[in-house]
């Protein structure tokens, strides 16, 4: 079980990875990324700031519903191969004491 949690954890963090840029990352000296007052005193029109991160975050969360798709759908086969196995197995136990 946990080694296929592993996976899709592993390639969302290798996606997330890739995307954010090189620069975001801070040390622990550095302090708060935004204070109060930038946050209240600015006054920003450019729309397209953002729009890398929200793009970023958009194809993470469609990667993530997919890989969950995938995975459910995966083991939705693999439950149906076991019924049937055992649907196989009973068909031949109720034969066997029949005959």
């Amino acid at each position: 079980m946990r080694r296929i949690l592993t996976r899709p954890l592993t390639i969302l963090i290798a996606i997330v990875a890739s995307i954010v840029p090189a620069g975001v990352a801070m040390s622990a000296s550095d302090g708060p990324i935004f204070s109060a007052p930038q946050v209240v005193g600015q006054d920003n029109t450019n729309t397209e700031t953002n729009l890398d991160f929200l793009f970023a975050i958009y194809i993470i969360t469609w990667a993530g519903f997919f890989t969950y798709i995938f995975i459910v759908s995966r083991r939705q086969r693999t439950m149906e191969r076991e019924i049937e196995e055992i649907k196989r197995l009973l068909l031949e136990q109720q034969s066997t004491e029949k005959g």
